[in-house]
């Protein structure tokens, strides 16, 4: 569990005890650490470039750049929640090959209808366009953990970025 581990925390510290729960208690463990580079402001930098430390750090700051961008960050949206996008024109937070963005609307196929990236018809808003083994498409939901993919789902995040997922079944 996470809540807590951050002293009054602000929205992004809030998403983070949420969406990267494992990516802040491994660096809560190391509070001398990886804890002391987030939490204190006088930290010495050395301390936070190291190579150890540095890999803690990175593990958070890419959970955040996926799960929590929209709030942490200016400009980013989430694909998760969709928040950063403007749902009621039909914009659609996805993937942009290196990072999250809105894309225009028409994004308006549902779970597990078929899909293009290339040319559409492009996905509904906290879904991607995803192909299985057979090279078959369709949208299926984003996640951040387990939790967002119901009972027989599962967070796939091998092959994603930014601490972000798809959802498999189980």
């Amino acid at each position: 569990m996470c809540s807590g581990l951050l002293t009054d925390p602000n929205a992004c510290g809030t998403c983070l005890e949420s969406a990267c729960c494992d990516e802040m208690n491994a660096c809560h463990d190391d509070l001398m650490g990886c804890w002391a580079c987030i939490t204190d402001p006088n930290v010495d930098p050395a301390v936070c470039s190291g190579a150890a430390v540095a890999a803690l750090l990175d593990s958070v700051q890419t959970c955040a750049d996926g799960c929590c961008s929209a709030t942490c960050f200016d400009g980013g949206c989430n694909p998760v929640t969709n928040e950063g996008c403007d749902a009621a024109a039909g914009e659609a937070c996805d993937f942009t090959g290196d990072g999250f963005g809105c894309f225009p609307a028409p994004n308006d196929t549902p779970a597990c209808g078929e899909c293009s990236n290339a040319d559409g018809p492009f996905c509904e808003a906290t879904l991607t366009c995803s192909s299985d083994a057979d090279g078959n498409t369709g949208c299926t939901h984003y996640c951040c953990d387990d939790g967002d993919c119901g009972a027989n789902g599962a967070c796939d995040k091998a092959n994603h970025t930014d601490g972000v997922g798809i959802c498999l079944p189980k």
